[in-house]
């Protein structure tokens, strides 16, 4: 436990790992404990995870490096607040090839039990099926060659379902802003990536976007190639630090509640994971310091990140630019035909929305000035819309009949 900590916050935490202690088998370590203490007490007892204060975390130098420097998998170390702090109160940055701190002042107990549980199995530190549950649908986007649609990704990404509920219909100008700063991250110039863009092909893939949500949290991560980074050199650009602010790593560190960054070393993958959490630690409390994850993983734990098929939703950017024409803010993220009856009666339901807010403007203008040009401006703009709506209707139902022909064919075929 953290000494430093004032007695409020200290009996907060001792309740919440009180709470923990039914689930983890967890110790406490005596407040007064040197390095040498603890590094001798690691030669007789075996700990899966070591959680030392934030200070102490950065200190320790030998713990961390007691479990091996350049380890992949298994126990680690890692550090935690409980208390506010700001970004400039973190020493520099130590010659660690991983930083680990989580956040035990803004987090609920059901957040920092899922933190501490995939600290405890290595297995499932990557990827958001781990955070979000297995049964969680998760949207994803494929990026190719110079498949530069930033914009179309951006509008399917934000018209999923679940961005137009709350908590999240609040955070969708943060969510945004992240997934632009994610798509820069693997198309802008930049040092060293002028000679690597020439070498992907068109239909070769440069990264994958995924996004998932529950009620608790919304995840966004992205899948690309560094060749030419190492493990420190994502924690040098994740660390916090006010004096780079501009830079893409530190605005995603501050426009998300928390950030977890894995590097594959085996085959040079990065996964840049950013969760937004219900209690939106980093809107309400935005100069405090906040929890980050950096850290490298052998390839082989990436077979449990992917989601499975059964809950993969393809992001469908295509049929969204076919059919956008028709109607402001149609766009489609699937090609299911449940899915798409569901965004089919969003989106009409909005359209009437419309359609009777310019009724309504239309009969109060028409009472004050009958002949006046908006009137007749504002009745063009129903007749239009009610058209387009009805060409829309149209077109949809083509293509559902189309996609419930295709699976019933698949289904005789499969049979």
């Amino acid at each position: 436990m953290d000494e430093r900590l004032p007695r409020d916050r200290s009996a907060v935490l001792s309740r919440i790992l009180a709470l923990l202690k039914s689930k983890y088998n967890i110790e406490f370590l005596p407040e007064k404990i040197t390095e040498d203490e603890l590094l001798a007490l690691m030669q007789t007892e075996t700990y899966t995870v070591i959680v030392l204060p934030w200070y102490r975390y950065f200190a320790w130098t030998r713990v961390e490096g007691a479990f091996g420097t350049l380890r992949m998998s298994g126990s680690t170390v890692a550090g935690y607040f409980a208390d506010p702090i700001l970004p400039y109160e973190l020493p520099q940055l130590p010659n660690y090839h991983r930083g680990i701190v989580l956040d035990c002042l803004r987090l609920d107990m059901q957040e920092i039990s899922l933190m501490l549980g995939l600290l405890a199995d290595s297995s499932k530190r990557a990827g958001i099926i781990h955070l979000l549950g297995k049964e969680t649908p998760i949207y994803r986007d494929i990026w190719h060659g110079f498949d530069c649609a930033g914009p179309g990704m951006l509008d399917a990404l934000l018209n999923l379902p679940f961005m137009h509920r709350n908590p999240w219909a609040s955070r969708r100008h943060n969510i945004r802003t992240c997934a632009q700063l994610l798509w820069s991250l693997v198309y802008d110039l930049g040092p060293g990536k002028g000679d690597l863009m020439s070498t992907y092909a068109s239909e070769q893939e440069r990264g994958r976007i995924e996004v998932g949500s529950n009620q608790e949290m919304l995840a966004l991560r992205m899948v690309y190639t560094a060749p030419e980074k190492t493990p420190k050199d994502f924690l040098a650009s994740f660390w916090p630090d006010m004096n780079r602010g501009t830079e893409a790593q530190q605005i995603l560190g501050r426009q998300c509640d928390f950030v977890k960054v894995h590097i594959f070393p085996e085959t040079n993958r990065v996964e840049i994971v950013l969760l937004f959490l219900k209690g939106a630690p980093s809107k309400v409390h935005p100069t405090e310091l906040r929890g980050f994850w950096v850290e490298p993983l052998s390839e082989r734990h990436t077979e449990h990140a992917d989601p499975k098929d059964s809950v993969l939703i393809t992001i469908n950017r295509a049929t969204s630019k076919s059919l956008a024409p028709l109607l402001p803010n149609a766009t489609l993220v699937s090609m299911d035909p449940l899915i798409l009856m569901s965004q089919i009666r969003d989106v009409d339901q909005a359209a009437s929305e419309h359609a009777r807010n310019l009724e309504h403007q239309i009969e109060e203008l028409s009472k004050k000035r009958p002949d006046a040009p908006e009137v007749l401006i504002l009745r063009h703009k129903l007749m239009s819309l009610k058209q387009r709506q009805f060409t829309w209707k149209a077109k949809f139902r083509e293509l559902l009949e189309e996609l419930s022909g295709n699976q019933d064919s698949s289904s005789k075929n499969v049979a």
